[in-house]
């Protein structure tokens, strides 16, 4: 999917944007509403609304990375507890991607990439069930790849 995005708006990025904007003038209109004197209502055709739909996906999947969180589980300065860990759960949890990063001293072992904390919500509850402190929502820059559903 994003390979088909990819391929059809790079060649065609400024033709979209104008394309865009022409709709925009063209499909949408306002006027004054019967009932209030100071409202406007916006009437707009839905493909106008797909089309901006499908620009706004192609922006978010352009740049891999954004801003997001991930469920921290452990920060220890020994590398092999870390691994450990990070094994274990790719083995439980293997619809998440888990991340092994190292911080002068500390290694941080963190599961998952979350657009917001409430997504990252139910991960962290039944992880702090297997590891009873030190659980929490980190903030990071997450991989928008792993946001794609699986295409098999």
């Amino acid at each position: 999917m994003l390979a088909l995005l990819r391929g059809c708006f790079l060649q065609k990025k400024c033709i979209a944007i104008c394309a865009v904007w022409a709709m925009c003038g063209l499909a949408a209109r306002a006027q004054q509403s019967p009932s209030a004197s100071s409202g406007v209502v916006w009437i707009q055709d839905s493909a106008l609304t797909r089309l901006v739909d499908i620009y706004r996906q192609y922006h978010f999947f352009a740049n891999r990375y954004h801003k997001g969180y991930r469920v921290q589980v452990i920060s220890t300065d020994d590398r092999d507890r870390a691994n450990a860990i990070r094994a274990m759960l790719m083995q439980r949890f293997p619809q998440y991607r888990t991340y092994l990063q190292y911080h002068a001293p500390y290694f941080r072992v963190r599961i998952g990439d979350f657009l917001t904390q409430q997504d990252a919500v139910p991960l962290r509850d039944s992880l702090r069930e297997i590891f009873p402190s030190g659980v929490f929502i980190a903030p990071d820059m997450i991989d928008a790849e792993a946001l794609l559903p699986e295409t098999h």
